[in-house]
């Protein structure tokens, strides 16, 4: 199996230095070969990057950091009861300070500016 590896080498040399031509049959073989040794190198780089990518991401946090977890958590368990102005300047609520703070967790109230005030 080395040898052959090695023969086709020593092929695919020559076929690079006459400009990515062959001359023959062993030529070609020995050209579609590398190229499907390409071919699959590239797959598999993309698939590395892909799962790297991937990796990436799951580390990512998708809602507020944790510092603002905890003071979200302190903040929404304060009060009995929650009330927020929504975007259309209505008045929603009671809601709960454990159910505030869960939706703040869950990415809901995160970057949003709305009105709350707490309640006894």
């Amino acid at each position: 199996a080395d040898a052959a590896a090695a023969a086709e080498a020593a092929l695919w040399h020559k076929v690079q230095q006459r400009g990515f031509a062959p001359s023959n049959q062993e030529e070609k073989v020995a050209y579609q070969r590398y190229l499907a040794a390409e071919q699959r190198a590239e797959a598999t780089r993309r698939r590395k990057r892909a799962e790297e990518l991937a990796a990436a991401d799951a580390t990512k946090p998708s809602g507020p950091a944790d510092a603002e977890v905890k003071a979200a958590d302190r903040l929404f368990h304060g009060h009995a009861v929650w009330f927020y102005i929504d975007p259309t300047q209505t008045v929603q609520g009671p809601f709960p300070g454990t159910d505030m703070a869960d939706w703040f967790k869950g990415g809901f109230l995160h970057d949003q500016e709305l009105p709350l005030w707490g309640g006894a």
